[in-house]
């Protein structure tokens, strides 16, 4: 019987494996869901913070800032009427 949580990751199989370790019935049965992308461990993995993202985020988010008020400072923006 397997159990899942998708809100947690985490997959819980119950049943009768004779004396195999938890170990080797994880081993065995990551290689079946494989094919699909995942895999099985007994621990719960630790996720790692992808912070290279923020690499690329920060400068492009600054550069917008930048822009802004460079074109302010060009009152652009002022010969703009709304209504």
């Amino acid at each position: 019987k397997a159990k899942s949580n998708l809100k947690t990751n985490t997959v819980e199989i119950t049943g009768n494996f004779g004396e195999k370790s938890p170990e080797k019935i994880a081993e065995e049965l990551s290689e079946v869901v494989a094919k699909n992308g995942y895999s099985l461990s007994v621990e719960k993995s630790a996720k790692k913070k992808n912070w290279s993202d923020f690499k690329v985020a920060v400068p492009i988010a600054l550069a917008f800032i930048a822009l802004f008020f460079f074109l302010q400072k060009l009152n652009t923006f002022g010969n703009i009427v709304c209504g």
